[in-house]
């Protein structure tokens, strides 16, 4: 059995996140259009004192990350999740690292509210989404322009009572 945890990031896995943003694929899924450096990456960490930035980790191998950005006035949280090994994909690793996530952001962190945005395309993640119960709240119809053409983007929301109601 795969163990799974999340845990905050460490200086040490930086690098990891870096290759992983660096990869096509993934700035495709997130809408990142430059090439993200070490520097910035470390100077951008520094600058967000509401962020949380997770490592989710595999048997303890550093195979993803989770973003969590919080608004403590109104007990709401914006997530990113992306699994960066690609060898780590489609093995419920995602899944798993959600659950965890969902647990310490309603128990732990008692927030009322988890948001999230995907692009209509990645459909594994939108699956994925639902799947936990995530209940999709619009669109957000041509909001990013990549490489020449607009994307949609969908906007999918949980809240305590209905995380308390499935888990």
């Amino acid at each position: 059995m795969e163990e799974v945890c999340i845990r905050k990031q460490e200086p040490s896995q930086y690098i990891n996140t870096i290759n992983w943003l660096s990869n096509k694929q993934i700035q495709r899924s997130f809408g990142i259009t430059k090439e993200v450096k070490l520097n910035e990456h470390i100077e951008w960490l520094s600058k967000q004192p509401n962020t949380e930035f997770l490592s989710i980790l595999n048997n303890g191998l550093h195979v993803g990350n989770i973003v969590l950005d919080f608004n403590e006035r109104h007990e709401s949280v914006f997530l990113q999740i992306y699994i960066g090994d690609f060898n780590c994909r489609g093995k419920g690793i995602g899944s798993q690292a959600m659950k965890i996530a969902l647990k310490y952001i309603f128990v732990d962190k008692q927030m009322h509210r988890v948001h999230l945005k995907v692009f209509e395309d990645n459909v594994p993640a939108i699956n994925l989404y639902e799947k936990l119960g995530f209940i999709k709240e619009g669109t957000e119809r041509d909001s990013h322009k990549m490489d020449g053409i607009f994307r949609n983007q969908l906007l999918y929301s949980m809240l305590s009572s209905e995380w308390k109601r499935e888990y």
